[in-house]
């Protein structure tokens, strides 16, 4: 009888996670694919050789952003067309709140580790595998308006694939001072996909429909089927995700040149990036999210668990956007306008990990250069 109800549980549980156990299987076996090959030769697998064995798992991924921009215009445009005015702009500023005061938690996280661990003291570096910094000619106003001007597309298809930047020309002089070198008239367009202005786009084609009222709804009507068939095309990836995960997770894994150097030089560095993930994973979200529902945080963890797999396997962000709005819809129970709302807005605005890699990148390249930073320098990093 025990054993009976012990089998009954495990494959309840297997049956309502097999997906994730599947994704799990199939990095631990990628992971052990790219050791094998590594340790079944002496020299080095070249590109070439590396992109033969990851060539499935770029596909996997090329699959997963190819339905992760279109289903993120149609849930922004769904969730402000249906979204109750008099309730979204509490939702609104909930999100905003949350935003800033884990983007400020975060580089802070940053900066104590990086300060108290000191990973770029005593870091030596080979001649050949020197790494050279080219630092980026633009002004923190420059960065600013650069965000302006992609909130504002001027074209729909070119937003989908550049983005504005701003060139500036050194002047004769070539004085150090950003602030006097010319700025090119035009700038550039440079390819990336302009997801800050897709965002804006979308939400102001929601709030038209929403506004329109009873002649907005047969346009709501099509965004809504064709974000639904998004995620039926999703489903059908994710169920062939596993076999895929290997091919990408041993393919990244060859591809590095010698692992065990790179750790053992840049050990302290790995472990501030890791440790701050914990911390802030601990601190911002696990404890806020007990602070306000009262509720055991491991759970909802749990839920989210193919999210998190697929983000460790993938290390893309706009490739766990379709996912993480199926899990939250149908594992966690949250209400598909919610969902739809903070996802993409999230991802595009919340990079935490992007604020917490640049905070410590900005004080190891200091330490590793021999520069001591001033208080006044140490809080621009946190700017």
């Amino acid at each position: 009888m025990v054993w009976r109800e012990v089998r009954t549980r495990l494959q309840r549980f297997y049956r309502g996670n097999r997906l994730t156990i599947w994704i799990l299987t199939g990095t631990v076996l990628g992971v052990v694919l790219g050791i094998v090959l590594r340790v079944s030769r002496e020299e080095p697998y070249t590109q070439r050789e590396a992109m033969y064995v990851g060539i499935l798992g770029q596909i996997f991924l090329q699959m997963l952003k190819v339905v992760a921009l279109p289903l993120m215009v149609g849930c922004l445009v769904c969730a402000f067309a249906t979204l109750d005015r008099r309730i979204s702009g509490k939702i609104g500023l909930q999100l905003i709140v949350f935003i800033l005061i884990t983007k400020i938690e975060v580089v802070i996280l940053a900066i104590v580790l990086t300060m108290v661990l000191r990973p770029g003291h005593g870091v030596s570096e080979s001649k050949e595998e020197r790494t050279t910094f080219y630092p980026k000619n633009l002004t923190v106003a420059d960065t600013f308006l650069d965000m302006v001007r992609n909130m504002f597309p001027s074209n729909l298809v070119e937003m989908c694939l550049m983005q504005y930047e701003t060139v500036l020309i050194p002047p004769t002089n070539a004085t150090l001072d950003l602030h006097h070198w010319v700025v090119k008239p035009g700038g550039t367009m440079k390819e990336a996909t302009n997801l800050l202005g897709v965002m804006c786009v979308s939400i102001a084609f929601g709030v038209a429909f929403n506004t329109l009222q009873e002649m907005g709804k047969p346009a709501v009507v099509v965004v809504t089927s064709f974000t639904r068939s998004t995620f039926l095309l999703i489903q059908w990836i994710l169920w062939v995700s596993p076999v895929l995960l290997v091919s990408l997770v041993a393919g990244e894994i060859v591809k590095v040149r010698k692992p065990g150097d790179l750790i053992a030089r840049l050990g302290l560095y790995f472990v501030c990036l890791i440790l701050g993930h914990i911390i802030h994973l601990s601190v911002a979200y696990i404890l806020i999210y007990f602070v306000i529902t009262r509720k055991n945080p491991f759970i909802f963890v749990g839920q989210m668990a193919e999210t998190l797999a697929t983000a460790f396997a993938t290390t893309s962000s706009i490739a766990c956007i379709p996912l993480a709005i199926k899990n939250l819809e149908e594992k966690a129970g949250v209400d598909p306008m919610i969902a739809r709302f903070v996802i993409p807005v999230g991802i595009n605005v919340n990079k935490d990990g992007t604020a917490l890699s640049l905070g410590v990148q900005a004080i190891f390249i200091s330490q590793l250069s021999g520069i001591t930073l001033t208080v006044g320098q140490v809080r621009t990093v946190r700017q």
